[in-house]
């Protein structure tokens, strides 16, 4: 759902994530530290409040995006319809 966002609107604070998920400032961290383990994602100071920073979309994203948004709706086995082995291995590693 983040990566969902991220495409919508890329550089999203991560209070406004939390926002739009419906959850808690510490589970959307949680996530993204994830994300960003895997490569998806970075974060940079937001330059008009220094306690706040933005979230970005990285190209490690990129075989995730050509199937979304609608891929965000389907069975995973469908939306994984396509992946190399490769693929598949990272993300099942994420």
């Amino acid at each position: 759902m983040v990566l969902l966002e991220l495409w919508e609107e890329d550089g999203l604070r991560g209070g406004e994530l939390a926002v739009r998920l419906g959850v808690e400032s510490p589970t959307v961290t949680t996530m993204l530290r994830r994300l960003e383990g895997c490569g998806l994602v970075g974060g940079s100071q937001d330059p008009s409040d220094v306690r706040s920073f933005r979230v970005h979309l990285t190209e490690g994203d990129a075989p995730w995006k050509k199937r979304s948004p609608a891929a965000g709706h389907r069975p995973r086995r469908r939306r994984s319809r396509g992946w190399t082995p490769a693929n598949a291995r990272h993300f099942g590693s994420c």
